[in-house]
């Protein structure tokens, strides 16, 4: 009986404890209020910001991209098991990688994208209609 006892309290201080984890390590990326929003505008995540680009941190190396370097930005769209997947794959003069919407930092990396580079208008519009490729940047000559 005393064993009964003690693996039923144990189960319920696990489930306890389990259930106060999971409320406290709820990531950036969980949004439920405007205060939320405002926060992912203002997280950095594994990104960080000069004034001619962006530090990024991809797999296992820290890379400084320039602004004036970026060739384009091709805004991608897959459906994976039912859910959708949105990256962006970034050419430089140098390299090509993607970022997505996972990334931590993600939402404010859109929003430097728009400040520094002339991002189309609407572009997720056009996303949200199809599954396609969209070139959401291309650098002038």
């Amino acid at each position: 009986m005393d064993r009964i006892v003690f693996y039923s309290v144990s189960t319920i201080v696990i489930f306890v404890v389990a259930y106060i984890w999971d409320k406290k390590s709820k990531s950036i990326n969980d949004i439920s209020t405007y205060e939320d929003v405002e926060k992912l505008a203002e997280f950095d995540g594994d990104f960080e910001y000069r004034d001619d680009g962006f530090y990024v941190k991809l797999k296992e190396s820290r890379r400084f991209i320039k602004w004036n370097e970026i060739i384009n930005v091709i805004s991608k769209k897959y459906s994976v098991a039912g859910e959708s997947k949105i990256v962006y794959e970034i050419k430089t003069e140098n390299e090509s990688f993607e970022i997505g919407l996972e990334k931590s930092g993600f939402y404010k990396f859109k929003i430097k994208l728009d400040e520094n580079l002339r991002i189309i208008n609407n572009w997720q519009n056009v996303l949200s209609k199809n599954n396609q490729d969209d070139i959401i940047f291309e650098k002038e000559n």
